[in-house]
């Protein structure tokens, strides 16, 4: 209880303009069982960290460099400086100003790179070398780059985009990982490397990342480069502040007629329809549609679980954009893919106790309870799932095994897999016998019951 009340303060404390947390989506808020800490063991800052066993805070250490968002499987954790829309964008920046070798660089990095330059037109000045003037001083052109506080930062989709978007290849800089205070982003953004070069992999794509802690050359000007850059950017903006002034003449806000209400409130109408079928869409393509007519409201005593008796649900946006990403660059070119993000669930039902529960806590509803006609059991969608390995933590059995190799049948959202189970009845004298008598009184409801 002691270990909860700290995630639970962990939770709350770090909530700031950088970071925002979704409680609802951590898989150890849902179930203390649950062994899952990869946010502590990623943090490149110390503002999460065990220590001597106990789970410590530190929020002023915070500095939404984004890793422990990066590690969390259920996106319980998200950045907001930069936003993964704003990352996106800064990507899509240097795509086109290196002509398609995009690079993204650790801030520690950038600096080193500035502080070599700056060093090399000293040294060339005092030489004399080329009659080198100031003006001429090789600088580092940092618009061309996107600079993050730790490459930690990035995952599986951003690196995908880079393929999506045409780039040729890509590069991360980061400065040496050794002694770095942020070193476990560093080791995290190989494993990211890996799994998404597999990824892309399967679908035919041959992009390649180059991960190094030299800055690439193409990314060097010099500084007249630079002022006449900043000189443009300010007459453009001037320019621009000019046309878009209101004319002495124009009319004032107040004068102008009012927008019609019926032609208003028709385009919020097809605004919030075109969003709802875009998420249905996307439920749809991921097996997670539901047909079922909207819950009841429930009481505040069971919040937490909806009408169907499990905890709430939640797929990723990075996992939409991955997928989207990916469908970008081909058809599958492999039968299976292994990755750190996507994942299948293996059942022993010969172990297995039918009691479900996994489902119940499934965080995205990868894992479901099934019944028809006479089959009884678990539907499992891969495409579904985030390999928080909730489900394998919880099982009382040790029945379940989260694979990282996917079919790729499964993997694309064609194939589910079924696992039928035997229909718990009580028996006296059982170890569940309680659990299975109340299941036969109670049904369904049972879960509902237990919270």
């Amino acid at each position: 209880m002691a270990f909860l009340d700290s995630l639970i303060n962990l939770l709350s404390s770090i909530e700031s303009d950088k970071i925002a947390v979704h409680d609802e989506r951590c898989v150890v808020m849902r179930n203390r069982n649950v062994e899952c800490l990869r946010c502590v063991r990623a943090c490149t800052s110390g503002a999460l960290a065990l220590e001597n066993g106990e789970l410590k805070v530190h929020p002023e250490k915070c500095i939404g460099c984004g890793t422990c968002a990066s590690a969390c499987p259920t996106s319980a954790i998200e950045v907001r400086t930069p936003t993964d829309a704003e990352l996106t964008c800064a990507l899509k920046r240097s795509i086109v100003a290196t002509k398609g070798h995009p690079v993204i660089a650790c801030e520690k990095a950038v600096r080193a790179a500035d502080k070599r330059l700056a060093d090399a037109a000293k040294l060339q000045g005092w030489r004399g070398a080329l009659g080198l003037k100031a003006k001429d001083a090789p600088a580092l052109d940092e618009a061309m780059l996107v600079e993050v506080p730790c490459l930690g930062r990035v995952d599986e989709s951003l690196i995908a985009a880079m393929a999506a978007y045409r780039a040729l290849d890509g590069t991360l800089v980061c400065a040496h990982c050794e002694g770095c205070e942020h070193e476990p982003g560093g080791m995290q953004v190989m494993d990211v490397i890996e799994s998404a070069e597999a990824l892309m992999g399967a679908f035919g794509s041959k992009f390649s990342v180059e991960f190094t802690d030299e800055m690439p050359s193409r990314l060097t000007t010099t500084a007249s480069a630079l002022a006449a850059r900043a000189e443009r950017a300010a007459e453009k903006a001037t320019v621009t502040a000019t046309e878009t002034a209101p004319s002495p003449n124009s009319p004032s806000p107040a004068d102008e007629s009012p927008a019609d209400p019926s032609r208003r409130a028709f385009l919020a109408g097809a605004k919030d329809a075109s969003a709802n079928l875009a998420v249905e869409a996307v439920a749809d393509g991921l097996g997670l549609a539901d047909d079922t007519p909207a819950p009841e409201p429930v009481s505040p005593r069971y919040r937490k679980v909806n009408a169907q008796g499990t905890l709430s649900r939640f797929v990723p946006t990075r996992r939409t954009l991955l997928y989207n990403y990916l469908n970008r660059l081909g058809e599958p070119a492999t039968d299976a893919v292994k990755n750190r993000v996507i994942g299948r669930v293996l059942i022993d039902t010969d172990a297995c106790s039918s009691c479900r529960m996994c489902a119940v806590f499934c965080p995205t509803g990868a894992l479901d309870r099934a019944e028809d006609g006479d089959f009884w059991g678990l539907v499992h969608r891969p495409a579904a799932c985030v390999q928080c390995k909730s489900c394998e933590s919880l099982c009382p059995m040790g029945a379940i095994t989260v694979d990282d190799t996917v079919p790729m049948d499964q993997f694309m959202g064609r194939e589910a897999v079924l696992f039928s189970m035997e229909r718990p009845t009580w028996q006296a004298n059982k170890p569940d016998s309680m659990y299975n008598k109340i299941h036969s009184v109670l049904g369904e409801d049972l879960e509902m019951c237990m919270f």
